[in-house]
């Protein structure tokens, strides 16, 4: 997490924080998150960067200053404090960090009237739209019977709530649900139920959200992998107006010299599907993938995109395919500008 949102979220938690006198209830849920997010020097700086903020805005309070003299200078450093704040972040960290202060609120039962009212100022001086804001109330306080945003999506073995996204995954005891905020491609994820869930090796905590990253998946012992390829295509599969199909025919690929470089092979795939190739060294993955994105005309057989073939009709599919090699093409006497820059001119012929 980068030092922008942590330094931000330091300020936050330490505004709304428990706090009374000089106990601060609210410390060790600020250390549990530091632990999961850092190391241990660096938990420390942040909790000293929150001990300052817990001394700046709750210990200069005024024993003699009455109930609406409170709330009017409340209310001021609200608006300041979330104009500071919001000059700092881009639109993605603005949702993390207003994700995590709603959880923080909401985890630590210190959702009062002045901390509510907070929230709203601040989703409002970050510029949340109603609907993200509502996804990430509806995702942190989640209600099985009542959440309706379109920003959430369970997965579980069974449809408990049809008000929203549903991905089924047989042998599930209990359920994930997903948050997914189309404006930044915030997506984050948590728990609930005892069903045993890795990321990365690490278990997965009930009711702890966690942001889901790009290649990542989510595996348990007894339930399939929840690829985050899966997750995304649920979210955005109505917004593709035209699907992309692949079909190949009987495909086959012989080198120059009469070696045979690609058995006969026939297989479909459709937008948003995950296909992976899988054999040893030397088994033909590369010459595979080379004739499936044009490079190398194949002997035989179609390769059909959306109905158009591949060779026959390639100025119709320009810009449609993509290729990342697994070797380095880089030239390391260029700049990372330069590199680009001039794969772009050999990409596009200008």
């Amino acid at each position: 997490m980068i030092e922008q949102i942590l330094n931000a979220l330091m300020q936050l938690f330490a505004i709304v924080a428990n706090v009374d006198g000089e106990n601060d209830t609210s410390r060790s849920f600020v250390r549990i998150f530091l632990n999961e997010e850092l190391d241990e020097l660096q938990t420390e700086k942040y909790l000293q960067i929150y001990d300052d903020y817990i001394k700046h805005h709750h210990f200069r309070k005024r024993a003699k200053d009455g109930a609406i003299k409170r709330t009017s200078r409340n209310s001021v450093k609200m608006l300041r404090i979330a104009a500071e704040i919001n000059g700092s972040l881009t639109r993605p960290q603005k949702q993390v960090s207003l994700l995590r202060l709603v959880e923080y609120v909401y985890s630590r039962n210190i959702s009062t009237k002045e901390n509510r009212e907070f929230i709203d100022v601040l989703a409002e001086a970050f510029n949340i739209e109603a609907g993200a804001f509502k996804g990430i109330m509806q995702f942190v306080c989640f209600d099985e019977e009542e959440s309706d945003s379109e920003a959430l999506m369970e997965v579980s073995s069974a449809v408990s709530n049809e008000q929203i996204r549903h991905l089924s995954r047989h042998g599930f005891n209990g359920k994930l649900i997903f948050l997914y905020l189309s404006g930044s491609g915030l997506l984050a994820y948590k728990k609930i139920g005892n069903s045993e869930l890795f990321v990365s090796g690490a278990s997965i905590k009930e009711d702890r959200i966690y942001l889901m990253q790009k290649g990542s998946s989510i595996k348990g012992p007894v339930v399939n992998p929840i690829y985050y390829s899966n997750v995304i295509i649920q979210f955005t599969q109505d917004r593709i107006n035209v699907p992309i199909s692949l079909e190949v025919k009987d495909v086959t690929y012989t080198f120059p010299h009469g070696n045979i470089g690609v058995q006969p092979i026939s297989f479909n795939a459709n937008s948003g599907e995950l296909t992976g190739i899988m054999g040893g060294s030397g088994t033909g993955k590369s010459t595979l993938l080379n004739i499936l994105n044009g490079s190398n005309e194949i002997s035989s057989g179609q390769i059909k995109i959306n109905g158009f073939d591949l060779y026959a009709e390639k100025s119709k599919l320009n810009g449609l395919i993509g290729f990342v090699p697994q070797d380095d093409l880089l030239m390391e006497d260029l700049s990372v500008w330069q590199n680009l820059f001039y794969s772009a001119k050999l990409s596009f012929g200008s």
